[in-house]
């Protein structure tokens, strides 16, 4: 979709679960920055990049952009938060077999709200820094939010 001067790049994304927040649907469509139309490309570095068939575990935020498109209109976007920050893949480790986490965008630091303290605190880092258990990513994250 071509923005005033921007390229975005629909995404639908099928749901599996959803942790925070209601779905009028199983699929979401997702802003994406950046893309190719017409022949002319843009790249934003830093935003999400998808891959077709990728499990992915989102953070997401309402769109207040639109597009009619070709004819289309397109309403009730939803963006990543914080760029490639709010977009992480879902493996599936080889030799334990569990689920892990890997956010493409290197030297960040999870954290989360510490209920006791009040402050933020440290999510438990795995071997790259970018790379955490899926279950104990989300237990964490929810424990706070609730908090």
């Amino acid at each position: 979709a071509a923005g005033r001067n921007m390229i975005y790049t629909l995404v639908t994304v099928e749901v599996s679960d959803s942790f925070k927040g209601e779905l009028a649907s199983q699929s979401v469509t997702v802003l994406n920055p950046g893309g190719t139309i017409n022949g002319e490309g843009v790249k934003v570095f830093g935003a999400a990049e998808f891959k077709t068939g990728e499990a992915v575990l989102l953070f997401l935020k309402d769109s207040f952009k639109s597009f009619n498109y070709n004819g289309i209109l397109f309403d009730k976007l939803q963006e990543v938060m914080g760029y490639g920050l709010g977009k992480y893949s879902i493996h599936q480790d080889p030799f334990s077999g569990r689920e892990t986490l890997t956010n493409s965008i290197s030297q960040i630091n999870l954290v989360a709200h510490d209920p006791i303290t009040g402050k933020l605190k440290a999510l438990p880092e795995k071997s790259s820094g970018s790379t955490h258990d899926y279950e104990s990513f989300l237990a964490e994250l929810l424990k706070s939010e609730k908090s």
